[in-house]
């Protein structure tokens, strides 16, 4: 899938301009430094700024920001994305939320920042888009959870077109993704499948590392 004339840009003087972004695989990385327009790109994609792009028929749906949540009880936040959301997967949530050991009478509000960010993945991959956008979803998570949350990815990903993951925490990824795609200042500065990356480098972190140098 080939999405064009990716724009946006910001009062600050940044600009992401991105012509032509081909999709390949199905879970694929957006790579890159903070700072350097992953998030731009994926609120760009969701319509979630105003930036702007060639129109697809494509359904994408952005990660839920865990600052965002509704306070309230987790079973109640479910119910109104399940009366809002008809492709929610109400079977896969409640089997997540035992396997990250969240109740459903917990308030959102006294949770802490890496249970929010769990729930708030849990809400996302429930949610069956065409394109899910995951952004950062690692950070702030821990080891073992972190090692769920890529297993659950991993079972899930057949039932989307693609799911586009964001994150400039690269070693979590090279069993995860098909395609990494490198983001810097706003821009496409290269982009690869893992099968080529793993044939000429050692790992993703050293192709990340001679691609990205100033």
């Amino acid at each position: 899938m080939k999405i064009e004339n990716i724009l946006k840009n910001y009062d600050s003087g940044f600009e992401l301009d991105i012509p032509s972004l081909e999709l390949k695989g199905n879970v694929i990385g957006i790579l890159g430094h903070i700072g350097s327009g992953k998030t731009s790109l994926l609120k760009t994609l969701s319509k979630l700024n105003n930036g702007s792009y060639t129109r697809s028929d494509n359904d994408y749906f952005y990660m839920v920001e865990f600052d965002k949540l509704p306070r309230s009880k987790v079973s109640l936040v479910s119910n109104v994305f399940e009366s809002i959301k008809p492709n929610f997967n109400r079977v896969r949530f409640n089997s997540l939320l035992d396997i990250f050991k969240i109740d459903r009478e917990d308030i959102t509000s006294e949770l802490s920042d890496g249970q929010k960010k769990i729930l708030s993945f849990i809400l996302t991959i429930s949610i069956e888009s065409e394109i899910l956008l995951l952004d950062e979803p690692f950070s702030k998570i821990d080891p073992y959870n972190r090692k769920n949350m890529i297993n659950t990815i991993i079972e899930v990903s057949k039932n989307y077109k693609h799911i586009i993951i964001a994150s400039h925490e690269i070693g979590n990824l090279q069993r995860l993704i098909n395609y990494a795609v490198l983001i810097k200042d706003g821009k496409i500065i290269n982009s690869s499948s893992i099968e080529k990356i793993e044939k000429d480098f050692p790992n993703i972190k050293e192709w990340y590392r001679e691609n990205y140098k100033d």
